[in-house]
């Protein structure tokens, strides 16, 4: 009776143990970890679409319809990022009044953009004051930029609770599973000793099945907890932490080109401090960065050397925006507008080809690691029932033997 009381216990505890496991870890790669990235994503969609926006009226009453196609989609992609978030933070009273916001801020943006390119197709100054207006509705203190903020650091705490559950506090459980598989196991072994000291049977098949089973529970138990936390730790430490790098880079990139346009549109009475300050936080002498930072980060060669090509194509954009900026301040405004519409887009070009090909590597890299934690403990928990009842019959079985015998 005690070994099948153990046996029943151990299977049950070992089932719930690891069908919460798996449930957090599905929930980490379906929801905690996506919900980061798109927020992410809606800023950096936006300061594509800002830029873009710029570039075109950059260009004049006659937009530039390739910078003009480049902000709808960039709008649409942002709009496929919100609605994405939004189905993802349920029951997230904070989220939600972030994403509200967000929607309606997105909306009224749009709708400046449109009333700056009348304006600006009719040759009318005051399109650009339009432009500023919209741009400030993503960069103000509770604009969009600020929201999206909110929704991923929400996303992060879950994401930081449910790693922490999995690695800490949820080890518990675990151990307490695991001491009842060992002991399960022990009262097996001893049973049969018993068995074999006081009936003179050298072997008990059903017992020893059971034995078996018993060890293949036990090792399975521990191997799938391990590689189920390496999993995960290769997955927060080498896909997310790389990708949240490189979309915030993106970001950061699109917000300095609009403040490169704005800037120009603004003819001798803007600042160059925006475009600065962003792209400091990019790279900077100190290689303190975000694309230094990546470098460091890289855990293999590969994807340092991609890492590295998102940096330099970097630095070749602002070895142009510098020539911009010269160009500008000597009053050679017409070299300056042509460099930023041709030179500045191709090298810039090239840095976002660089940095989508590192956030796809990095992307992939990390549901493949989360595909590995699930399906380290996938089938373990219904294993563990069958393999319980199973010990609990056969250790039924076996002890019957001998009982039998006084009859």
């Amino acid at each position: 009776l005690a070994i099948v009381a153990l046996a029943l216990a151990t299977g049950l505890l070992a089932s719930i143990v690891v069908s919460n496991r798996l449930s957090t870890t599905e929930s980490i790669r379906d929801r905690s970890e996506p919900v980061i990235v798109d927020a992410r994503q809606i800023q950096a969609n936006l300061a594509e679409a800002d830029a873009a926006a710029a570039n075109a009226f950059l260009a004049g009453g006659i937009e530039d319809p390739e910078q003009r196609l480049r902000y709808e989609m960039a709008m649409d992609e942002a709009g496929k990022s919100l609605t994405s978030v939004a189905s993802l933070v349920e029951g997230d009273a904070e989220s939600i009044a972030a994403v509200e916001a967000m929607q309606n801020s997105m909306a009224e943006y749009a709708g400046l953009v449109e009333t700056a390119r009348a304006n600006n197709r009719l040759g009318f100054p005051v399109g650009a004051a339009y432009l500023n207006t919209a741009s400030a509705l993503l960069t103000d203190d509770d604009g969009v930029y600020e929201q999206t903020d909110i929704v991923a650091n929400r996303g992060a705490q879950r994401y930081r609770s449910d790693y922490n559950s999995l690695l800490s506090t949820g080890l518990i459980p675990v151990v307490l599973a695991g001491l009842l598989a060992l002991g399960l196991l022990i009262a097996l072994l001893r049973t049969q000793t018993f068995i074999s000291n006081t009936f003179r049977r050298r072997f008990n098949l059903p017992l020893a099945v059971a034995t078996v089973l018993a060890m293949v529970l036990v090792a399975w138990f521990a191997i799938a907890l391990v590689g189920q936390a390496s999993s995960l730790q290769t997955a927060r430490q080498d896909g997310f932490s790389d990708v949240r790098q490189f979309v915030d880079a993106r970001a950061l990139a699109f917000r300095a080109k609009g403040a490169e346009s704005r800037f120009l549109i603004a003819r001798g009475g803007g600042d160059a401090a925006e475009f600065d300050a962003e792209a400091d936080r990019l790279t900077n002498q100190q290689n303190e960065g975000i694309l230094d930072r990546a470098i460091g980060d890289a855990d293999g060669g590969n994807e340092e050397e991609r890492a590295r090509r998102a940096r330099r194509e970097w630095q070749d954009y602002m070895a142009v925006h510098r020539v911009i900026i010269e160009a500008e301040a000597t009053g050679d405004r017409e070299q300056a507008e042509t460099l930023a519409l041709v030179d500045a887009n191709e090298a810039f070009d090239e840095f976002t080809e660089a940095v989508d090909t590192a956030i796809g590597s990095n992307q992939s890299q990390f549901s493949n690691s989360m595909d590995s934690a699930s399906s380290a403990v996938r089938w373990l928990a219904p294993a563990s029932v069958i393999f319980a009842a199973a010990i609990a019959l056969l250790a039924l079985a076996g002890i019957q033997q001998r009982i039998n015998e006084y009859r």
